[in-house]
């Protein structure tokens, strides 16, 4: 009898605290609902605002490029609008502090990745610049041939080369791809 006993007053205890938690999850879940079914209604109202006013053809005879601004503004909107609730149903069910530190790891690991993946196409046109700079191995006002452009060398530096073609097109080089293909070089003399 004494261990139905503990059983039954521990029964009501944990009933509450688990109806409590699924109470808490529930009126969470319900929020987000409400959140997205906002953004999304929200959204189409500001796209259908804009098209109204038809801003994409107003900033395509301005600038003459087609910019779909309607759905970019309301695309932020919408995102926006998701976040707001999103915080506000951490914030409710106490776990803000531990999603920002996540959200601060993720935001961490994309700049990161973000430098070296601008850097992989640095790094090794300056190096291949500097070979060709310490070498002397192109110069300016040096005729050259390389792939199938020929033209005169108007500007060498540690990343790329301008090159001046005779129909006067100008095109860049990066230094990674000169050194690592054939070129000819007719240097003039001074």
């Amino acid at each position: 009898m004494g261990n139905q006993s503990i059983l039954n007053e521990t029964m009501p205890f944990f009933q509450s605290m688990f109806s409590s938690i699924i109470n808490q999850y529930l009126i969470a879940a319900v929020i987000l609902f409400l959140g997205f079914i906002i953004g999304t209604l929200v959204s189409k109202f500001i796209y259908k605002v804009l098209h109204d006013f038809e801003l994409n053809k107003f900033l395509k005879s301005v600038s003459g490029v087609n910019i779909k601004m309607e759905e970019i503004i309301s695309n932020v909107i919408k995102i926006f609008i998701y976040a707001i609730f999103i915080v506000y149903v951490l914030n409710y069910l106490n776990l803000s502090q531990l999603i920002i530190n996540v959200i601060l790891i993720i935001f961490a690991i994309i700049i990161g990745i973000s430098i070296i993946l601008s850097l992989k196409d640095f790094i090794p046109n300056f190096i291949s610049g500097v070979r060709i700079s310490r070498k002397e191995l192109i110069k300016e006002g040096d005729e050259i041939e390389l792939d199938d452009v020929k033209g005169t060398v108007k500007k060498v530096d540690l990343t790329n080369i301008e090159i001046i073609t005779p129909e006067n097109d100008i095109i860049f080089y990066p230094n990674s791809k000169i050194i690592k293909e054939r070129f000819k070089v007719h240097r003039k003399e001074n």
